[in-house]
């Protein structure tokens, strides 16, 4: 997830179960990049962000936990690079100490920690302006917008990723994420060697729908 200082900034953005491993898998399976290779970017001006019930991170590449601006060390290795006006550097727009300052972080697995954060301090209760209380229960809903699973789902556990999650097929993160049906669309359809779909058909990669999906009132 990136929110850069370039194209415009953002804010109040919540991020949800979500499984980024913060590699470009271009190059295999141990990835073809060496630079912004974090799950979660957040540079400059990007303030009051919610990342909670994700799987982030590649265990045995990333090495540490946040690197935020203006300090920070291991920036490309870190599951978390906050506040930078460049990518992982000082540039010509300002450092922003208060993307991680305003930043609500709550139940997310990441491979540096090896385990669920559920974490008062990284919960920014104390601000003057949009304080966001330390949530009374670590218990989180399946989806924000759906009340059910939906019926396209096929046989994809659900929900798929997070940290009530057990027995996931990603491997190495602890068992918090399934693949969910567009990759295993992706997976099992026929590809060029860059790596394209030549032959997508998507009545082979996802069950028919019985019907729209219950949406949150």
């Amino acid at each position: 997830m990136t929110s850069d200082d370039l194209h415009g900034t953002s804010n109040f953005s919540t991020a949800f179960r979500n499984y980024w491993n913060g590699r470009d898998m271009a190059g295999g399976s141990t990835g073809g990049k060496t630079l912004q290779t974090n799950a979660v970017i957040l540079n400059t001006y990007n303030r009051f962000y919610n990342i909670v019930g994700n799987v982030l991170g590649t265990a045995g590449y990333h090495n540490t936990y946040a690197s935020a601006a203006p300090s920070g060390t291991s920036c490309e290795t870190s599951i978390y690079a906050l506040g930078w006006g460049d990518n992982c550097s000082s540039g010509a727009i300002a450092d922003d100490t208060l993307v991680a300052t305003t930043l609500m972080r709550w139940g997310n697995y990441d491979t540096v920690s090896n385990a669920v954060r559920f974490d008062n301090t990284e919960v920014p209760s104390g601000l003057a302006q949009y304080a966001n209380p330390v949530p009374a229960t670590q218990a989180l809903p399946g989806s924000l917008y759906l009340d059910a699973r939906p019926s396209w789902f096929g046989s994809v556990p659900w929900p798929p990723i997070g940290p009530d999650v057990t027995g996931g097929d990603s491997p190495n993160v602890g068992g918090h994420a399934y693949k969910i049906p567009a990759q295993l669309c992706y997976e099992n359809s026929a590809r060029d060697a860059t790596g394209m779909l030549t032959n997508f058909n998507a009545d082979r990669c996802y069950a028919a729908a019985s019907g729209p999906a219950a949406l949150k009132r």
